[in-house]
């Protein structure tokens, strides 16, 4: 890039900084309009809630606060990760009552590649395209840790090479899906097929 261009890249930031700075002061952002503002969004969020009580009547003693929304803006939230507490309340509220405490399972490890997410970045600024299942856990989260046996290195849980456990075949059942015994000449001859 030439001198030009490191200047006007330079410029366009500071410029961008001057814009903010202006638009802030613009506004006129002081304390005393800020907490105008928190008022009025709490008084709308009661107003709201005595709304939908009032529709909803005897019925709304099912209904509880929205753990992701703003308090005192229900129906909105900032487009950022909740908080420990937050994601507590959230799990509370999706699988009931209090958290679950779940022992560590000894034959599973967290996907180091995924941070046990189950899904990457893939590089796309396509929305639909952003992620893609982990390759290393085949989008599980987690990999399989091998017994004692061997020094295999831990693997996907669908992974084909993992162990799996073989079932003993059923019995070959004495009837066909038709209801014909064996002795039957048209055992296992669909229904329409005879001849």
């Amino acid at each position: 890039m030439g001198r030009r261009g490191a200047e006007g890249s330079q410029r366009s930031a500071k410029g961008d900084e001057l814009d903010d700075q202006h638009r802030r002061s613009e506004r006129g952002e002081t304390e005393k309009e800020i907490e105008g503002r928190m008022k009025r969004l709490e008084k709308e969020a009661t107003r709201h809630a005595n709304a939908v009580a009032s529709i909803l009547e005897e019925d709304a003693q099912e209904f509880q606060p929205c753990p992701l929304c703003l308090p005192f803006a229900p129906g909105f939230r900032l487009p950022v990760p909740p908080s420990e507490q937050e994601w507590a309340t959230i799990t509370a509220a999706v699988f009931g009552g209090e958290s679950m405490d779940y022992g560590k399972a000894t034959d599973a490890s967290a996907c180091p590649d995924c941070n046990a997410l189950g899904q990457v970045l893939t590089g796309s600024k396509v929305a639909s395209h952003r992620l893609r299942n982990c390759s290393r856990c085949s989008g599980a989260g987690y990999l399989v840790v091998p017994g004692p046996a061997g020094n295999q290195a831990a693997v996907a849980p669908s992974d084909p090479t993992a162990p799996v456990v073989q079932l003993a075949p059923e019995p070959p059942s004495d009837t066909d899906p038709w209801g014909r015994v064996r002795t039957d000449p048209l055992f296992g001859v669909m229904p329409g097929y005879e001849r």
